[in-house]
Order: structure tokens, then C-alpha cells, then sequence
């Protein structure tokens, strides 16, 4: 079995928070100083976010006039908080935006969710045995549905483990696992998040595994896609073997 993060291993979908984001803090018309709210910027900080209501701190933040050290200090130190209300009112927000945006403009909405190089080199993997992959990520399991549709991609929804059950387990992608798989079944998982990698590489018969071409901070990005998909390749040939 193949567990696979989304954002950041999949797809690049910074382009889309950041548009998105702004609506939700700006206002629909998004007046803002260019100099200090961009997308450059935002980039630099996406590495520490989780959860759509991070977005309303990154987009504060932003919007201070802190040089690019300073700013990487404060997201650091106010992204490690727990949500309070005006921030999961910011992320409901956000995301009836993105749906409108779904609903009214999809080839827009579908261009802002760009695939990474390791998306299609898997694609004709995942084809061919969709049974073997799953998506666990703090996205939307219906935007991640459409997204992977529209590239050709059809997957069961059951195997999309979104949002609702990330928070349904603790936020937790180990729990998430242990709930919903057969513990004798060999698994490579792959997250750009090094917390999530910490978190189930203690799992037994489970390979993490960092995509670090995601969202990680400056200095620390390389691809190392090509070797991550010989690995699954190796594991649905072993798998097929068996069967």
C-alpha cells in the first residue's frame, strides 16, 4: 500500500492558497501592499502551515512591515498555537471561497493546483492499481477528488482521507493509519511535513519517507522524486508477486 500527503507531494497548490488567502483577508476587490503581502513572501512561510486557519496568521504577518528573518521568526512562533475562534471563522470563510471559485471558475480554480514531476511519473502507477494508493492529507477530500479527476485520475473517495478524518483522529496521520490499515501490510508513506514523517515512521511495516521537493524552508528543497517512485514501484511489483 501507498499513502501519499497531497499539497506539496502531489500537487503544488501554493499558488491557489495564496489567491484564495487573499480574498479571505482582503475582501474580494484584495487591496493590499504588493511589497509586503506577495506571493514570494508567502512562500516563505507556507513550510510552516497545516490547516487553512494558519492562512488568517501567515496573511497578519504578511502584512506587518518585518524584513524576511523576522517574519520566518514570528510564523514560527505563532503557527505553533492552537486555533482561536476568529481563525477557524477565517477558515470557513476560506473555504466557501474556494468552492465558489469551484462551482464558478473550475478550469481556473484546476490551473492554481499545479502537479509536480512526481505526480506524473505515479500517475500510470496509480492506474493501474488504484486499490493500492490512498491520499491522506488536511485538505478537503471533495477539492482533492476534483483535482485528481481532472487530471484523469479516478480513485475511490474512501481512499481519500481528508480533513475531516485528519481532525477525526487527533490530527494525526500515525492514528489515521493505525485505524484504517492492516498492520501486516508493508506501507511507503510520503509527507512533505517532517512532523508528519516523525509521527508515523514509529509505525511497524511503515517506510516514511520526506518529499523534499514540497514545502520545505529555503535551503532545505532537493528532488529526490525519482527514487521515491522506484521504491513504490518495487513494492507493487512485490505486491502483485503475492497475489
Amino acid at each position: 500500500m501507498v499513502c501519499l500527503d497531497f499539497d506539496g507531494v502531489l500537487f503544488d497548490s501554493a499558488k491557489e492558497a495564496f489567491v484564495i488567502g487573499c480574498e479571505t483577508f482582503f475582501g474580494v476587490d484584495s487591496n493590499y501592499d504588493n511589497l509586503r503581502v506577495n506571493y514570494e513572501r508567502f512562500v516563505l512561510l507556507r513550510p510552516f502551515v497545516d490547516s487553512a486557519w494558519q492562512y488568517r496568521v501567515v496573511f497578519n504577518i504578511l502584512n506587518d512591515d518585518l524584513n524576511d528573518e523576522l517574519m520566518l521568526l514570528e510564523a514560527k512562533q505563532k503557527l505553533k498555537r492552537e486555533p482561536q475562534k476568529k481563525d477557524l471563522e477565517f477558515a470557513v470563510k476560506f473555504n466557501y471561497i474556494r468552492t465558489e471559485l469551484l462551482n464558478n471558475n473550475r478550469a481556473k480554480w484546476i490551473n492554481l493546483n499545479e502537479p509536480y514531476a512526481f505526480f506524473k511519473l505515479l500517475k500510470p502507477l496509480i492506474i493501474k492499481f488504484p486499490d493500492q494508493f490512498y491520499i491522506c492529507s488536511t485538505k478537503g477530500s471533495e477539492f482533492i477528488f476534483e483535482i485528481l479527476s481532472s487530471h484523469g485520475v479516478n480513485i475511490d473517495i474512501r481512499q481519500i482521507w481528508g480533513k475531516d478524518i485528519f481532525e477525526a483522529n487527533n490530527s494525526s496521520k500515525a492514528k489515521i493509519l493505525e485505524n484504517n490499515v492492516n498492520k501486516q501490510d508493508a506501507i511507503i508513506f510520503v509527507d512533505d511535513s517532517p512532523r508528519h514523517i516523525e509521527d508515523v515512521q514509529c509505525l511497524k511495516n511503515v517506510e516514511a519517507i520526506l518529499a523534499k521537493w514540497g514545502y520545505l524552508e529555503v535551503g532545505k528543497i532537493e528532488d529526490n522524486h525519482v527514487l521515491i517512485v522506484e521504491k513504490i514501484r518495487e513494492l507493487l511489483a512485490n505486491n502483485e508477486k503475492k497475489n
